[in-house]
């Protein structure tokens, strides 16, 4: 379930997560372009999205090996990457609960979310 939300809403939840890394205060995301964060966001839910629907951890953990380069040599903090995603996790939520899905499948979403979520910090 899951990845099918994730993948109907990439670009409502995007927009949403890119927004709220930007509004973090004095931090490498506000001070970087709009479009760089907006596209850092969608690249994270495709892999995300990716890793579930193959079944596959491996191009999760590679996404986020990758992204942590990347955001290390742009001298992002750790501890500024792991907030946001948990931004991620915050943004998709509801997302999850507005699907009109059983209590169980949305409690079964959101712990895929926190498992995903985990693979990448």
């Amino acid at each position: 379930m899951l990845a099918g939300l994730l993948r109907r809403h990439r670009d409502d939840i995007a927009s949403a997560w890119a927004a709220r890394l930007r509004a973090l205060p004095h931090g490498r995301y506000a001070a970087s372009d709009p479009a760089d964060v907006l596209r850092w966001s969608a690249s994270a839910i495709d892999a995300l999205v990716r890793s579930r629907e193959e079944g596959s951890p491996e191009l999760l953990e590679a996404h986020a090996r990758e992204m942590a380069r990347a955001r290390e040599a742009q001298g992002f903090e750790v501890d500024e990457v792991i907030e946001g995603l948990l931004l991620l996790n915050e943004t998709v939520v509801p997302y999850v609960l507005g699907a009109g899905v059983s209590q169980d499948a949305a409690a079964a979403a959101t712990l895929e979310l926190g498992a995903g979520m985990r693979q990448m910090v």
